[in-house]
């Protein structure tokens, strides 16, 4: 896709609307020297000239300093992509020349700039900047019948994920595109990991960067961003390297930060609850604890001290959630292997085996698979994501996000069997050495500050996300 900022909006990335050529009625794009094109500039020129022809007017409403969308049409942008092949659309539409009539804008508002894509169906929506009251907002002008106007006029709707192809941003991509929400820039190592491209197989989405390359291209294109949701991270737990994790997790998530405090982007953010360590200071979500926690392993210590450095900030972004994401569970962790859910893991070993082995108890206090933790179904704790981003409810700051139910792994594995139509048969096996002396015999979140929040959706008890999980995903090897 490509998009137009119009000439009277001022963007130092942007060349002057002197660019702009004339040639009679159509328009001929001159990109701007530091701006990245790929060769598309001969069917940009012709689907934006086109278009410019068949909208030569102005809607009604206040006064546009330019006189029509063809003068407002801007020679310079950024370029994006749209997730499969970004030539083909413009191609189809330059060669096919499609002719659209009677486009108007509902309501008193300036048009001032204009993307045009083409979809499956062969109809132009038009993603429209729109000046109402002084100011510049993103809108989308989608059509409510092929040339049947008037046009329906909706905010454009634009969010940054990164750990885009992930077990939960992947399935936070399936929840916000069954929200109608697909205006989304994705963000990964996507090359270095292809065992995770199947999460995204079927999802929409406006653009993928990868994870290297998104501090580079978010300052040179200027987004109009509406949210970013920050979960991509380092996740395992038994990983030693401590500059790993301070590459990954602590200072690449600063630059995420301050990007968002720069622009007042709202910002969600994936903490954990392995901050907490041994639960010695318990497992309330006080800002003020962060200092005190004493994390497990390196994977806990770098979410706690990104925690903490967040708490000393005084650049922030308009709207923040840290949230401490205790054991998450669900579709779209297949290529996780041995940092896959106990569920995950069941499932596969009793599909071999007919029988589970569970970690034993080294504790004398738990009995053998009886340790227990707080286990959270992926859906909910996506929808409580989608749910902070869209009402930004005070105050900012650190949130637990479990279920507040503690649970033992017996009570897992025994759920997971009977989702498969299985007797239980459950042995013990001695836990690693490399993570016994860090391993947490309990968790439970304290839920309250996210509940005084307003966030009052019941979360699924264990035994209904394990039988939805295992009868409609793994059982059925489907991707959410």
């Amino acid at each position: 896709m490509h998009f137009i900022t119009p000439p009277c909006f001022i963007n130092p990335y942007l060349a002057p609307a002197a660019a702009q050529q004339r040639r009679g009625s159509s328009l001929r794009l001159k990109p701007h020297p530091r701006l990245r094109w790929r060769g598309e500039t001969t069917l940009l020129t012709s689907l934006v000239g086109e278009s410019a022809r068949i909208t030569n007017r102005t809607p009604a409403g206040p006064v546009n300093p330019c006189a029509s969308l063809q003068d407002s049409l801007d020679a310079t942008g950024s370029y994006y992509e749209d997730g499969k092949d970004p030539v083909a659309p413009l191609a189809r539409a330059a060669k096919q020349r499609i002719r659209a009539r009677n486009l108007r804008a509902s309501g008193k508002v300036n048009l001032v700039g204009a993307d045009f894509k083409l979809d499956s169906s062969l109809e132009i929506s038009i993603q429209a900047a729109a000046i109402t009251f002084g100011r510049l907002k993103p809108y989308s002008l989608t059509p409510l019948l092929p040339y049947s106007p008037p046009y329906s006029l909706t905010p454009l709707l634009m969010y940054l994920i990164t750990g885009a192809a992930g077990f939960i941003a992947s399935a936070l991509v399936a929840h916000l595109n069954a929200a109608g929400i697909d205006d989304l820039i994705l963000v990964d190592d996507f090359q270095s990991y292809p065992a995770k491209a199947p999460n995204l197989a079927g999802k929409k989405y406006r653009l993928k960067i990868e994870r290297d390359q998104l501090f580079d291209r978010w300052d040179a294109e200027q987004w109009p961003l509406k949210g970013v949701y920050h979960l991509g991270a380092r996740t395992d737990t038994a990983e030693p390297d401590k500059a790993l994790f301070d590459r990954l997790n602590l200072n690449y998530s600063k630059d995420v930060w301050r990007r968002c405090a720069t622009h007042q982007v709202p910002l969600v953010y994936a903490s954990s609850g392995a901050t907490y360590g041994l639960g010695e200071h318990g497992y309330k979500d006080d800002d003020a604890l962060a200092e005190t926690l004493q994390p497990l392993n390196e994977y806990g210590r770098s979410k706690n001290d990104f925690d903490r450095w967040v708490l000393t900030q005084k650049d922030t972004p308009p709207n923040y959630y840290g949230l401490k994401f205790f054991n998450v569970y669900g579709p779209n962790e297949n290529h996780k292997g041995r940092m896959a859910s106990v569920i995950w893991h069941t499932f596969n070993q009793v599909q071999k085996t007919g029988a589970m082995k569970l970690f034993r108890s080294h504790n004398p206090d738990y009995a053998d698979g009886h340790q227990r933790r707080d286990f959270i179904y992926v859906k909910d704790l996506v929808a409580v994501n989608h749910w902070l981003m869209h009402k930004l409810p005070k105050p900012n700051g650190l949130y637990n996000l479990g279920t507040g139910q503690s649970r033992t792994f017996l009570d897992l594995a025994t759920a997971t069997f009977v989702s498969m139509g299985r007797t239980p048969d459950i042995s013990f096996v001695d836990t690693p050495a490399d993570i016994r002396d860090k391993y947490q015999y309990f968790t439970e979140a304290e839920m309250g500050k996210l509940r005084a929040a307003g966030y009052d959706k019941p979360f699924h008890s264990l035994e209904n996300g394990v039988e939805d999980y295992v009868k409609n995903y793994l059982l059925s090897e489907k991707i959410w």
